[in-house]
């Protein structure tokens, strides 16, 4: 053998060495990176299969009506309150409340004041007088003070008679 064959025989034994050991380390590290992204990708795809469960179905108590923005909710119902209406029949605003029909209210209502354009009942009590424009006209046992003008036939009964007839003035023409 000849001096050139055995430097190169030498030069490529130790080029294999330090290369062996070269693609060793990198074989191996590139194991690890492929071990590393596949337990990051098993990771991934059970994120987004929760994702995709979780859209599909809204756990109680888990959705906020601070996530809600306008939109019809059917068939609506929560304590106190039953919507079975087809069509708006009350709309809630700042300053009223408006009722699109009739108002049925079982129970009383309390109000400081109460404004109406005309008024049919059956029977009304009033507890101290009936007003108009803040002026008294009737009181349960007397005409209001502002009242000046009226056209009474009769009123009460006389205490004369025990029959208890109603009392007449004449007419005046």
């Amino acid at each position: 053998m000849s001096i050139e064959l055995s430097i190169k025989q030498v030069i490529e034994e130790q080029i294999q060495k330090v290369t062996r050991a070269y693609i060793d380390r990198l074989d191996s590290e590139n194991r690890l990176i492929n071990d590393k992204l596949k337990w990051t990708e098993e990771k991934l795809n059970e994120a987004l299969a929760k994702l995709n469960s979780h859209n599909n179905i809204i756990a109680d108590r888990e959705l906020s009506g601070d996530k809600i923005h306008g939109g019809t909710i059917t068939n609506f119902a929560s304590t106190g309150i039953k919507d079975s209406a087809a069509a708006k029949k009350l709309s809630i605003k700042d300053d009223r409340i408006v009722v699109e029909n009739d108002l049925e209210i079982k129970g009383t209502v309390h109000c400081k004041t109460i404004y109406y354009y005309s008024a049919k009942a059956d029977n009304i009590d009033v507890l101290n007088s009936v007003r108009i424009d803040s002026n008294e006209v009737l009181w349960k046992d007397r005409l209001g003070n502002s009242v000046i003008k009226s056209k009474l036939q009769e009123v009460g009964y006389s205490m004369n008679s025990m029959s208890r007839t109603p009392c007449t003035w004449p007419r005046t023409a």
